[in-house]
């Protein structure tokens, strides 16, 4: 019988592996959305930004580096050549040779001075922790940098569109001879008048002049006109 997905749960499992009751879950953007990874499925996503056999992770250009001919993943110099890779062999990184060396998880360790084991993680583990959270770290960062960007852009974008706006609705409201305004009258020709006054006094406008129309039909019907002629 399957178990129910409660909201409790799923901040236990991995978006990405499905692995339930994850000691570690770190905030990635990946593939264009924001998501939950386990240590390793960080690690295993993420195969260029780090070295797979020191761990530590690359923050911008890192000189010296080898990529591994089968993953294509990026390791230091002196670690691919010491990660164990047969001799003669194509290069290849610590993580193609033992995939298990991403893998991360606790494990039963012997209490100092007192009898029995508690769970807990070695300094491999420790490792392969701090790297994931670096590079979630740099993922969010990252992608918070590209919307605010995004964001400028927009508020850029939509404060010349409102200014544009602002300057036909004067130049639909200026009389043929190159007179003022007939906004002028209303806003009494103060300057810096804001869009939104512009426009409602456009729309006074109209109404005015409607009014005037139907008013004029009417006195012709008082006076017993023909206003088909």
């Amino acid at each position: 019988m399957s178990q129910e997905i409660t909201p409790e749960l799923k901040d236990t499992i991995c978006d990405r592996c499905h692995c339930v009751d994850q000691k570690f879950l770190h905030r990635v953007w990946f593939e264009g959305k924001d998501q939950k990874f386990c240590t390793s499925c960080v690690l295993f996503s993420h195969p260029q930004s780090f070295c797979p056999t020191c761990l530590i992770p690359y923050n911008g250009v890192t000189p010296n580096i080898s990529r591994c001919n089968k993953c294509h993943s990026y390791s230091h110099g002196i670690c691919m050549s010491t990660n164990g890779s047969p001799v003669g062999a194509a290069s290849m990184c610590s993580t193609c040779i033992n995939p298990d060396g991403l893998i991360f998880m606790s494990k039963d360790i012997k209490n100092k001075g007192k009898d029995g084991f508690s769970k807990g993680i070695d300094v491999n583990a420790a490792h392969l922790l701090f790297a994931a959270a670096k590079i979630a770290h740099t993922s969010i960062s990252a992608a918070h940098y590209e919307f605010a960007k995004d964001a400028d852009i927009m508020v850029a974008k939509a404060i010349k569109a409102k200014k544009n706006a602002t300057e036909y609705v004067k130049k639909c409201t200026k009389i043929e001879t190159g007179g003022p305004s007939l906004l002028d009258d209303l806003t009494n020709g103060e300057k810096g008048t804001s869009f939104e006054t512009l426009v409602e006094a456009g729309r006074l406008q109209k109404l005015s002049i409607h009014g005037a129309a139907c008013n004029g039909r009417k006195r012709k019907a008082v006076l017993g006109i023909d206003l088909n002629k």
